[in-house]
């Protein structure tokens, strides 16, 4: 006759205050993060309609677990945490200067893995156009709706 083995598990001390590993950040952001954008539509100053590209990396979680986005957060020195009142809290980069500063050197030395780095890749290329050819042209977005169609189709 088979008599299971009870396993007893001590409830862990949650430690709100943890000292992440830049390897760890990496995979979670594989696993929480995006590469995305926000676009608007306006007409300016000459009566035009344009569109404005604000580039995002987001990494989102329950309220919860706040303290882990607080750390990301912390550890970057850049960004912001948002909470909303669904329960999920987000924390949120939009500055070219702090991606391209801070984000990009870090995901050079901790790269992403899977399909999360070629998300990477081609929104990086979008934040690339964005900061080096910042008077708007057509042909400046037209290359970036090329490659925001390629983002929505990864």
């Amino acid at each position: 006759m088979f008599c299971p083995k009870v396993v007893q598990i001590e409830l862990p001390i949650l430690n709100k205050n943890p000292i992440l590993n830049p390897n760890w950040i990496s995979g979670f952001i594989v696993g929480e993060g995006c590469f995305t954008y926000f676009t608007r539509s306006r007409v300016n100053s000459k009566g035009n309609r344009v569109k404005d590209y604000t580039i995002v990396m987001e990494v989102s979680q329950d309220n919860k677990d706040l303290f882990i986005l607080n750390s990301i957060k912390d550890y970057f020195k850049v960004g912001k945490v948002y909470t909303d009142t669904r329960g999920v809290s987000r924390f949120r980069l939009t500055s070219k200067d702090e991606i391209i500063n801070t984000i990009v050197p870090y995901f050079e030395n901790y790269p992403l893995y899977g399909h999360k780095a070629l998300q990477f890749s081609t929104w990086i290329q979008i934040v690339n156009i964005l900061a080096m050819e910042q008077v708007r042209t057509t042909d400046r977005d037209n290359k970036v709706e090329k490659l925001i169609k390629d983002l929505s189709s990864l």
